[in-house]
C-alpha cells in the first residue's frame, strides 16, 4: 500500500503541467548526506517522494508523504526560490503541488503543510529546498499480497 501511494502521488506529478519544468521527479533517496546533496545537486529542480508514516483507527488509514522540493538558478538565491521565468524556482514547484493536492483535486491527496528547509548543506549546494507534507486517506485492505 505504501510504496503504491508514493508511485500513485509521482503518476499525479508525471501527469501533471508541473513535470515538463521540472528535470526529476522520483523516490527519494534513503538518507540524505553530503554525497547524496552533491549528487542530487545537478537533478534540480526536482522533486522526491517518501513515505513517512500512517497511523491507523480501524480500517482507516492516513498516510503522509513527504515530498522534497528542490531548485537552484545559476543567477542567485533568489531565482533559485523566486525563478527567472525560464527556470522554474521553489515558490512556483510549492505553488503548482498545492494546486494539485487544493480543493477540486480527484485523486484524494492533500497538502496539510509546506515549509523552507534551510539546512546549510542545500545553501553550499546552490540549492533552495522545501518539504511539503501530502496526506491520503486509505481503507487498510483486509488481506495483503506480498
Amino acid at each position: 500500500m505504501l510504496a503504491e501511494l508514493e508511485q500513485e502521488f509521482l503518476a499525479v506529478i508525471e501527469a501533471s503541467a508541473l513535470r515538463p519544468r521540472l528535470k526529476t521527479a522520483d523516490v527519494a533517496p534513503p538518507v540524505i548526506n553530503a554525497d547524496v546533496v552533491k549528487k542530487i545537486t545537478t537533478a534540480a529542480p526536482a522533486v522526491y517522494v517518501a513515505t513517512r508514516g500512517l497511523t491507523a483507527n480501524g480500517h482507516q488509514a492516513s498516510i503522509t508523504i513527504d515530498v522534497l522540493c528542490l531548485a537552484r538558478n545559476a543567477r542567485g538565491h533568489v531565482e533559485s526560490r523566486h525563478g527567472d521565468g525560464a527556470t522554474i524556482g521553489l515558490y512556483e514547484i510549492v505553488d503548482a503541488l498545492l494546486a494539485l493536492t487544493g480543493p477540486g483535486s480527484t485523486h484524494g491527496f492533500s497538502a496539510t503543510d509546506a515549509r523552507m528547509d534551510r539546512d546549510p548543506a542545500w545553501g553550499e549546494a546552490g540549492l533552495a529546498a522545501a518539504v511539503m507534507t501530502i496526506t491520503v486517506k486509505e481503507t487498510i485492505p483486509a488481506a495483503i499480497d506480498v
